[in-house]
């Protein structure tokens, strides 16, 4: 078994749930669904889907730079996003391009759920890097 290494916001729903923000190995660092908690780990009760997405990216961001990595390492994204996929792409695209740049060259697939985790979560975003 490849050598691992973990990283934890030190969040209450990491230890309640049991996992782990990432786990990097060989190379290759696997990204838990990020959503938005803030910094403390409570949840963001923004209700708007946009701002939600900012967050969880924001949360991605410091999980990548943990690894000394950056949203340049970003092979493929799986975005869920709770009801509403229709008319979702404009924002969803100005969003992603806030984060990775201009041209994103990252694999990417969105997928409509009906729920999340929480029911206060809108988005949820699991991403996976070559480091």
């Amino acid at each position: 078994m490849p050598e691992r290494r973990t990283f934890r916001f030190g969040f209450p729903a990491e230890e309640g749930y049991g996992y782990a923000q990432a786990v990097e190995a060989g190379g290759t660092l696997y990204v838990s669904g990020q959503v938005a908690f803030d910094a403390s780990g409570a949840v963001d009760r923004t209700q708007e889907a946009e701002a939600q997405m900012r967050r969880a990216y924001a949360n991605a961001r410091a999980v990548l730079a943990h690894f000394g990595a950056g949203p340049e390492a970003v092979v493929d994204e799986l975005v869920f996003l709770k009801g509403g996929l229709a008319g979702a792409l404009g924002w969803v695209g100005r969003v992603r391009k806030e984060f990775y740049g201009p041209r994103p060259e990252v694999a990417s697939t969105i997928v409509e759920t009906p729920g999340l985790a929480m029911p206060e979560f809108l988005v949820e975003i699991k991403l996976v890097a070559k480091l």
